[in-house]
């Protein structure tokens, strides 16, 4: 299982185009010998049946201590709505440290955290729903674009 990842489903009529896509470690926003990038996003999504994931995992200093693995992805639509998403797991010293994080776009990125709570974006024609899980072993956001209602 992946440290992190990023799945996106999308079942809107409109393909949406990848726009924004870094996976890195600590200050570093390349991915470097100590990061293993598993799955690589797609960069358009198909309408009515689009999916894509993103994940990767980090052994720095293997089990003793794990770096700031992140990643961001994000999406626009054919009319120019955009979204994106930030996930972190934070530096680990023997399982110890803070819990895997996230954060999203919306004109400007929110702060980091780790409320778990769906964040959802209300476009004309889409709505963009993210849900979090997040754990001191994984973070995982999933995120579905439908058709507004």
């Amino acid at each position: 299982m992946p440290d992190i990842s990023i799945t996106v489903t999308n079942v809107s009529h409109d393909a949406w185009t990848r726009n924004n896509w870094v996976c890195g470690a600590g200050e570093d926003p390349n991915v470097n010998w100590t990061d293993q990038v598993s799955d690589t996003p797609g960069e358009t999504l198909m309408p009515l049946s689009g999916r894509t994931t993103a994940a990767a995992s980090t052994e720095h200093l293997g089990v003793i201590a794990q770096d700031a693995l992140y990643m961001t992805l994000g999406y626009a639509s054919p009319s120019g709505d955009e979204f994106a998403v930030s996930v972190m797991r934070r530096f680990h010293l023997f399982a110890i440290g803070a819990g895997d994080e996230w954060q999203t776009w919306d004109g400007s990125w929110s702060d980091w955290n780790e409320d778990t709570s769906q964040k959802v974006w209300n476009f004309a024609n889409y709505t963009v729903t993210a849900t979090p899980t997040l754990t001191n072993e994984t973070g995982a956001i999933d995120i579905v674009i439908k058709p507004a209602v």
